[in-house]
């Protein structure tokens, strides 16, 4: 199927059969950019695998930087004659020429195609909707943003500092500081910056968004370049964190070592109504810290269940984020984003509620959660179910 748009206008509709793997045709004016939203008949959000191939010959392969592809959501008016999140595939052409691209999907969800609209538009994809981590549709963060995008929450991550200059995450930016000794909060690993984008991302028509993009983060810098640290300081960041009356805090590293001091910095933090968020319980049958402390929810990718013990898992997925220096990526290598996202459902939930207690919040996450087949004592975070309560 070759598609242009029309003499007199850049609408055009299309029909699709029920498949799971499908193709399109399209030319790319020079400077410009393809949406091709997609859409399902039951109204779930169709996972994709997108790729580009080339029709000329010459050119196929050849991996030219001047032509992207992404996926992203946006609210739209539906076959349905609703209005909606629907998933979007975003092919752009930077080049000086028409270009001849085929994009084909491969639909994870296994839900049918019915029908999208697609749009040529001269000018660059960033006055449109940004982009929603594909992660955070796999977990219905989307739905639960008609309850709560964080307002009134301050949600904590001691990780490697941030970029707090960069454009989707100043506008979210509590406070930041350093606990490593070089008085410097920013971030020269990458690792806090990605994951506060996933908690944090602003809604501000470009970019990424967040879970909680209404939330006030605070960043505290516990992790080098080289992603060390030391126990003194984050004792120090957690009294921080007291300090600062947060709500909700998400520490993304563990270790084989428990330690008493450590243990009772975060049940006096979990006494003073903050929940704490970190990673796995067990690794391998063998505990870490501070996941396996009775006050921090432990948390792990489904994909990782066989190896890591925890008390609540979510889907995820590789997924674009914010990195420093204003640019954006996808996770370099133990970069994982199920804790992330978790706590920025905490957020959500203690947002809805701000009387909420950490207890509350932690048993209303798991009682909403989602069973995972084959794991009978294994829940997966359902952000909608959790904002419903």
């Amino acid at each position: 199927m070759l598609i242009q748009p029309h003499a007199k206008s850049d609408q055009f509709f299309l029909s699709f059969v029920d498949s799971e793997v499908g193709h399109l045709d399209i030319d790319i004016p020079s400077r410009g950019t393809f949406d091709l939203p997609i859409m399902s008949r039951d109204q779930m959000y169709p996972l994709l695998s997108v790729g580009l191939g080339h029709r000329d010959p010459f050119l196929a392969g050849s991996g030219t930087t001047e032509i992207s592809c992404t996926t992203l959501l946006a609210w739209a008016p539906t076959p349905f004659g609703t209005e909606g999140w629907t998933q979007v595939i975003r092919v752009s052409n930077a080049s000086r020429s028409t270009q001849k691209i085929t994009v084909q999907w491969i639909l994870h969800s296994g839900t049918a195609l019915s029908l999208g609209t697609g749009r040529f538009d001269p000018e660059l994809p960033r006055k449109h909707s940004e982009e929603i981590p594909a992660g955070l549709v796999r977990i219905h963060v989307p739905d639960a943003w008609t309850y709560s995008r964080g307002e009134g929450t301050k949600i904590g991550l001691l990780d490697t500092g941030i970029d707090g200059r960069h454009q989707d995450l100043r506008g979210s930016l509590g406070d930041w500081q350093s606990f490593i000794g070089d008085n410097d909060p920013s971030d020269q690993n990458g690792h806090g910056t990605w994951n506060a984008g996933i908690v944090a991302g602003v809604e501000n028509g470009f970019g990424i968004i967040g879970v909680a993009p209404k939330c006030r983060l605070y960043s505290a810098k516990v992790l080098d370049a080289a992603g060390s640290g030391s126990l003194e300081g984050v004792l120090d960041a957690l009294q921080w964190c007291e300090d600062n009356q947060l709500d909700v805090v998400f520490m993304p590293f563990g270790s084989g070592n428990p330690n008493r001091r450590f243990e009772e910095a975060c049940d006096r933090l979990a006494g003073k109504g903050v929940l704490l968020v970190s990673g796995p319980a067990t690794n391998q049958g063998d505990p870490v810290y501070p996941g396996s402390f009775a006050s921090v929810l432990s948390t792990a990718p489904v994909a990782s269940i066989r190896r890591q013990g925890a008390e609540l898992y979510a889907s995820t997925t590789i997924m674009n984020s914010t990195l420093p220096g204003d640019r954006y990526g996808e996770p370099s290598l133990g970069m994982g984003a199920a804790g992330t996202m978790i706590a920025g459902v905490a957020g959500l939930v203690k947002s809805i509620d701000p009387t909420t207690s950490p207890a509350e919040v932690r048993r209303r996450l798991l009682a909403t959660a989602d069973d995972i087949p084959g794991y009978p004592n294994a829940k997966a975070v359902n952000a909608l179910r959790a904002a419903q309560g």
